[in-house]
């Protein structure tokens, strides 16, 4: 079996936004009843706090929707003085990525097949979501640095300004890894499975978007683990001798959590495992320099 399918990709995505939603609620209660904010903030009450989280999203989701219906709606196209967007139905820019997509990542004599009239549309519409996330990527952080900062003491404040930039470099180099590194190996390592057993092997687009969708989703995600142990460490929450303890906790359910997204072979989960544990760690490190500054 590939990574998530299509239908997993989708309950993934929706357990991230519940989670959203909830980390949300909980810094809302928060915000509700923090003495020291500001009066007119104070005065918002739980509600308030509440129909500014629905508004934020709101922001997120239109820019969101808009990147990725530019990505769905426009292609590259060479002119003379270099390469220029223009309107495209089908040929457009989440098609073009599409065939990069193929040639790097499918081995050689496995073959791409539509089994579906949607799964073409599905394709291009998922890659096109992909594209838009990561693009809509510093709103999502924006509006939730503003909406949290109120909740923040003013060196909390400065440390979150300061994480954002490297929060969406460590996601883009996070997904990159994973598309352009781990996916075409792990794809090798799975179709290699075909061969001894005489099968033809063949490949649906839909598959191919999803696997390559979700692995970078999963990578990019992974790749703030430094930074969200370091500021649970600055707001002393946990310490970077608690986040050490627990190592043996943290490698288990990395591995049963990657156990659950992969093809359940060694080499596969030590491929998809590995980067992600040492993430953990170096975590822990940032977690020991932060704490060292906050108590300085």
């Amino acid at each position: 079996m590939l990574l998530l399918g299509g239908a997993a990709a989708w309950r993934l995505a929706t357990v991230v936004l519940l989670a959203a939603g909830v980390l949300g609620a909980l810094v809302a209660l928060r915000l509700a009843r923090r003495p020291r904010l500001d009066a007119a903030r104070a005065r918002m009450g739980l509600w308030g706090h509440v129909a500014e989280l629905r508004d934020r999203v709101l922001w997120c989701a239109g820019a969101w929707l808009a990147a990725t219906m530019g990505v769905f709606s426009f292609r590259l196209e060479a002119r003379s003085r270099g390469y220029t967007l223009v309107p495209a139905l089908h040929d457009n820019l989440a098609a073009q990525l599409y065939r990069v997509m193929a040639d790097l990542l499918v081995p050689d004599g496995v073959r791409l097949v539509v089994l579906r009239p949607l799964d073409g549309f599905a394709a291009e519409f998922t890659i096109a979501m992909a594209v838009g996330f990561a693009v809509a990527l510093p709103v999502f952080l924006w509006h939730a640095s503003a909406f949290i900062g109120p909740a923040l003491k003013p060196r909390e404040r400065r440390m979150l300004r300061m994480a954002l930039l490297p929060a969406v470099a460590l996601f883009l180099v996070g997904a990159t890894f994973a598309g352009t590194v781990l996916a075409p190996i792990l794809l090798e390592s799975l179709y290699g499975y075909a061969e001894p057993l005489g099968a033809e092997p063949f490949l649906q687009v839909g598959e191919l978007v999803s696997f390559t969708v979700t692995l970078a989703l999963v990578f990019g995600l992974a790749s703030l683990t430094p930074i969200a142990m370091a500021g649970l460490a600055a707001a002393g929450l946990v310490s970077w001798r608690g986040f050490l303890k627990g190592w043996r906790h943290a490698v288990v359910a990395i591995v049963f959590l990657c156990a659950l997204v992969t093809d359940g072979t060694l080499v596969t989960l030590a491929m998809v495992a590995a980067p992600i544990i040492g993430l953990y760690f170096l975590g822990v490190g940032l977690a020991a320099w932060t704490g060292r500054k906050t108590t300085a």
